[in-house]
């Protein structure tokens, strides 16, 4: 028994020996060197290529002792989604011969946290509001949008772009607040956008006053239900009193509305009876700037076109085959007409030229949002405070001035407006004024 136990122990030294010393087992090397590279959710791992054959490599995360890797890398790069917010590490092996190295060196820490939901932008666009924000960085984003502060997501599926188009189906005043998704996670939401309303007018009522009339025109709007800013018809009552015998005439008619896009093409003036009547058709440059208003009488002819030319400095030109239309030149500034020269050419007359130049607010006229209005040319984004007007042909001149008083409501829309008038050195008189709601 002694000599067999002898036996063994020198035949185990002799194999540890053997093993310690066996220049054909080589050491497996140790990463000593790995980064890591948040973007989004996805941390990409890289580390130093090991030279020789049948190299692979395992990837280990926090200290965990498990692989994260599926199957043996053999590549110098690992792709890691996260899935929980937190701090993360990375070590590396290396397989080689069936053997696995130490975990070598952890790389830095990235630390994965939702990011900040950025501040919403919106613009109303007739009937819709395009909302956008800025982008954020990383792999793997995307965004949800809430209106109005309601906790539902108004978006059927995550955005991957910085952008969204609400479709409305009701006026009234809107906000918009953004939240960030990443690895399944919802960041709080983002402040809020500016507020943006949408008022459309439903009646206009006004009232004018001359030396000879008193006259009170009615307007009821009515909007396409598949685009609430879309204006189909304008009913309009007008009643007129005549100052000398109180003779009273009521007219109706209804003027309907046709749309290419979102730019009015087409105005007809129907009786009350639904008979066609004149009607207005507009033209427009690649810009959708109105470049001629053709009106045509009831039987289709052609009564009369007017073209428009612009310029770089903001100013339209205006010319007209009707007799004795003169010529306009309007100058715009921040949407609003401020100035405007007239000219007729007079036969054995020296010419005929008027100067105006007005003041504006900055409130919201009444049909700031109806779509396509503004680009028929004649209005204004905002209200008219006052005005002086001077004309003459070098041989008697005359003047004039107006201002307008304006109430409005919460969201800056016009509710009345009355407008005063003097003429040469007569006395100021009023001589309009409109009521106005909205739907």
């Amino acid at each position: 028994m002694k000599k067999l136990i002898t036996l063994l122990s020198f035949s185990f030294f002799v194999l540890v020996s053997c093993s310690k010393d066996d220049p054909t087992v080589a050491a497996v090397p140790t990463i000593t060197t790995t980064q890591a590279v948040l973007s989004g959710a996805t941390v990409t791992v890289t580390w130093p290529v090991v030279a020789g054959t049948d190299i692979t490599y395992n990837v280990y995360r926090n200290d965990n002792p498990v692989k994260i890797n599926a199957v043996p890398l053999t590549e110098a790069t690992y792709t890691d989604v996260l899935t929980a917010i937190g701090d993360y590490t990375y070590r590396i092996t290396v397989n080689t011969a069936g053997l696995e190295s130490e975990k070598g060196t952890a790389s830095e820490k990235v630390v994965f946290a939702l990011p900040t939901a950025p501040v919403a932008q919106a613009v109303l666009n007739g009937g819709a509001i395009t909302v956008t924000w800025p982008a954020v960085a990383g792999t793997g984003i995307t965004y949800n949008i809430y209106k109005n502060g309601d906790p539902v997501k108004i978006n059927a599926s995550p955005l991957t772009e910085a952008t969204y188009t609400d479709i409305l189906t009701a006026t009234g005043s809107y906000t918009y607040t953004i939240a960030v998704n990443v690895a399944g996670l919802e960041s709080e939401k983002g402040a809020a956008s500016g507020k943006v309303v949408l008022a459309l007018p439903k009646t206009r009522i006004m009232e004018s006053s001359t030396s000879t009339y008193n006259t009170k025109y009615e307007y009821a709007y009515t909007y396409d239900t598949s685009n609430i800013a879309k204006l189909v018809s304008v009913a309009s009552k007008t009643t007129r009193t005549k100052i000398s015998d109180q003779t009273v005439t009521v007219s109706n008619s209804i003027a309907k509305y046709t749309y290419a896009g979102d730019l009015i093409t087409k105005i007809i003036y129907y009786s009350v009876d639904n008979v066609a009547g004149s009607s207005y058709e507009y033209v427009y440059n690649a810009k959708n700037q109105m470049t001629s208003l053709i009106r045509k009488k009831a039987d289709g002819t052609i009564n009369y076109t007017v073209n428009l030319t612009y310029d770089d400095n903001g100013r339209v030109t205006e010319t007209s085959d009707y007799p004795n239309w003169g010529t306009w030149v309007y100058t715009y500034l921040a949407g609003n007409l401020v100035k405007y020269t007239y000219t007729l050419t007079q036969v054995g007359s020296t010419n005929y030229v008027e100067n105006s130049n007005s003041v504006f607010d900055t409130k919201n006229t009444y049909s700031k949002n109806i779509l396509g209005y503004n680009n028929t040319f004649t209005s204004s984004i905002n209200n008219e405070l006052s005005s002086s007007t001077t004309g003459g042909d070098g041989i008697t001149t005359s003047s004039s001035s107006s201002r307008t008083e304006y109430t409005y409501d919460a969201n800056d829309y016009v509710l009345t407006r009355t407008e005063y008038t003097t003429t040469d050195s007569s006395t100021e008189m009023q001589t309009e004024k409109s009521v106005y709601t909205y739907n």
